[in-house]
């Protein structure tokens, strides 16, 4: 329970710290001399990690083993080097603005992404209750904040729960994956989504199983449109 209690504030200590504290660069640990997130160097190497990078997510590396509910989506960066310490960062260490700068670095592949696609709203991948708990805060829903100041889109809380508390899919292949969150999501009683448009946001896009039987329970309850906006793609 008193490590639950701390988690929760984690987040915010973080970000408290980061305003005392020189700024350093959060990929190579460098000492930073611009915005306090990235050194010149790795600025660069972020630039060039992204240069002929796809970021449609319905390609080669997409490796869903299943019939596909969404219907399209992008991320905005590959899931190595720079982008991924973003997300370390985000997600182990409780820096919630490296979510959101993460998001700003990416601005227009979103508003690109946003325009003339009628949406009414993002959901936030949601986590477990209990491991809600025990981070403190859920990184997809950082994120979709971030999105939404961009977008202007809603960002919808009450739509889909995780029901069932899923191992970690890290270690895990594209068949366990798939089979270990099947069953993972519900629909939050009283939700409407007949007839209606959602993206789903979440970090980091793998194999899609999760995305997937998140979109699955949204389509087979009446939704029209399953878009995805994901912060990393793995690539091969």
């Amino acid at each position: 329970m008193a490590l639950s209690f701390l988690n929760l504030w984690k987040p915010a200590f973080s970000s408290l710290l980061s305003l005392f504290l020189p700024r350093y660069c959060i990929s190579c640990g460098a000492l930073s001399e611009n915005d306090g997130w990235l050194c010149e160097t790795c600025e660069k190497l972020l630039k060039s990690e992204k240069a002929g990078y796809s970021p449609e997510i319905i390609d080669a590396d997409c490796n869903l083993r299943e019939e596909r509910y969404f219907d399209s989506g992008i991320a905005l960066f590959p899931f190595h080097g720079v982008a991924r310490s973003f997300i370390h960062a985000l997600k182990y260490d409780g820096f919630t603005k490296s979510g959101t700068n993460i998001v700003f670095r990416a601005r227009h592949d979103i508003e690109k992404f946003a325009k003339d696609r009628e949406i009414d709203g993002i959901i936030a991948v949601p986590l477990h209750k209990i491991k809600h708990l025990n981070r403190g805060f859920n990184q997809a829903e950082v994120l979709a904040e971030s999105i939404a100041d961009i977008t202007n889109w809603t960002v919808l809380k009450r739509v889909v729960i995780r029901s069932v508390n899923t191992k970690s899919q890290s270690h895990l292949s594209a068949e366990e994956r798939q089979e270990n969150v099947a069953e993972a999501f519900t629909l939050f009683s009283g939700a409407i989504v007949r007839n209606k448009r959602f993206v789903l946001v979440d970090d980091v896009f793998t194999t899609g199983a999760t995305i997937n039987s998140m979109a699955r329970v949204l389509k087979r309850n009446g939704a029209d449109r399953v878009f995805v906006l994901t912060a990393t793609k793995a690539v091969k």
